[in-house]
């Protein structure tokens, strides 16, 4: 039994519906969710070893141990080995692994994808402009006088790229976006067909992103989108060259 339900608890019945039936896994699953709702765990917070849940649920090890393995496949829950079952920190992991694999076998997803992304930077910056404050303007500077010296001595700036994105949306205070933003960095990291990664100079890149600042310094929504949608060119570039090159993309 777990909390009064058996491992096949029928539901709907009496209301007109076929009876469903939950899996002892699902019920379980769901019984560590609402522990750590109900409780308003945070991430790192310990949850209950795997025999207390056994003890507590009234069920064997073997189906404690199958339904947490799911939950950490959903990033819900990390299991430290040696130290315990804890609550993880918020995460698109899942996401990430279903749009790598769309991504590579539905020959209009790249392309849907991208243009996902392209309209959500495109929206956020406009917000972004009449709410950047100083401090975000002078780490945002930053970000670029380090870019700029890591350019000069030939190193490697994709970190750069992405920080600068993250640094620009967050006067907003949406995890939530930032975290789907580096979701689709991630799906598009993923692929590896050299004409997506079609490198540019580092210092058109660099420049773009100064372009962006300087708009969003002179406080111009509509000058920021332009300069941020000239940015996503190459990669628009990058895409159509990719269906053109593969007879199952381009159908």
């Amino acid at each position: 039994m777990v909390n009064g339900l058996s491992r096949d608890t029928p539901l709907g019945e009496g209301a007109g519906n076929p009876p469903k039936r939950i899996s002892l896994d699902v019920l379980i699953r769901d019984y560590v969710v609402r522990y750590i709702v109900d409780r308003e765990l945070q991430a790192g917070d310990a949850l209950p070893s795997e025999a207390q849940l056994a003890e507590v649920l009234g069920v064997g090890r073997s189906s404690i141990r199958e339904a947490v393995k799911k939950l950490q496949s959903l990033g819900i829950v990390e299991i430290r080995h040696g130290t315990g079952l804890f609550v993880r920190e918020r995460n698109f992991d899942p996401l990430r692994e279903i749009v790598g694999f769309v991504i590579r076998f539905n020959p209009s997803a790249l392309e849907e994808l991208g243009e996902v992304r392209f309209l959500l930077e495109c929206a956020a910056i406009e917000e972004v402009v009449p709410r950047i404050g100083e401090k975000d303007i002078w780490r945002l500077e930053d970000i670029l006088r380090s870019w700029s010296r890591i350019i000069r001595d030939g190193m490697a700036w994709d970190s750069h790229d992405n920080e600068f994105h993250r640094a620009l949306y967050s006067p907003l205070g949406n995890d939530m976006l930032t975290m789907l933003l580096e979701e689709f960095w991630a799906a598009f990291e993923q692929l590896d067909d050299p004409l997506l990664h079609e490198l540019r100079p580092a210092a058109e890149v660099y420049e773009d992103h100064k372009c962006i600042l300087d708009a969003v310094i002179a406080r111009d929504p509509a000058l920021a989108r332009l300069q941020l949608m000239k940015h996503f060119e190459h990669l628009k570039k990058c895409i159509v060259r990719m269906q053109k090159t593969d007879p199952a993309r381009a159908e």
